[in-house]
């Protein structure tokens, strides 16, 4: 596996997911093989709820034939999720950086330390050392986002 192109692809149980994904991804500069936009051209209904996208290659297939290959299937409303933290935050982040968290979108940022990425809590994957080994569902890097910090509490 490499970084551009994990062993990673979305598996979309209904017609509904895949045209919301697809879509997604088409937003996202992603497209077939052969350079045409995802959306409108799912392919959904040759393989229906076991229908898995690959948007790195820009290809589809049945989820047997990707677990028999060795990729990781990502239900697709966690696709970009997990992609996130495999690609950004474990890459980009180092142990000791300045960092801002928070557990929802809904919440303030606060100030922290980083300490370490676990993919495997998809719900909390963020560690910090300060707030005491505290885990996060988001994290970002202080530096250029001081803005997002209210230093008045």
């Amino acid at each position: 596996m490499n970084e551009r192109n994990p062993k990673l692809v979305a598996s979309c149980r209904s017609l509904y997911e895949a045209k919301l994904f697809l879509k997604k991804c088409d937003d996202l500069g992603y497209h077939w093989k052969d350079g045409t936009k995802f959306s409108g051209n799912e392919y959904w209904h040759l393989y229906k709820e076991c229908t898995c996208y690959n948007i790195f290659e820009g290809t589809f297939g049945d989820i047997e034939s990707y677990i028999e290959k060795g990729y990781d299937i990502v239900d697709c409303k966690k696709f970009f999720k997990k992609i996130f933290l495999q690609q950004f935050a474990v890459d980009k982040l180092q142990k000791f950086e300045e960092v801002l968290v928070r557990k929802s979108r809904h919440s303030k940022w606060q100030y922290g330390i980083f300490e370490k990425c676990d993919p495997n809590n998809p719900k909390y994957p963020f560690m910090t050392l300060v707030p005491h080994h505290q885990t996060w569902a988001e994290c970002i890097p202080f530096d250029g986002n001081e803005n997002l910090f209210d230093f008045s509490v």
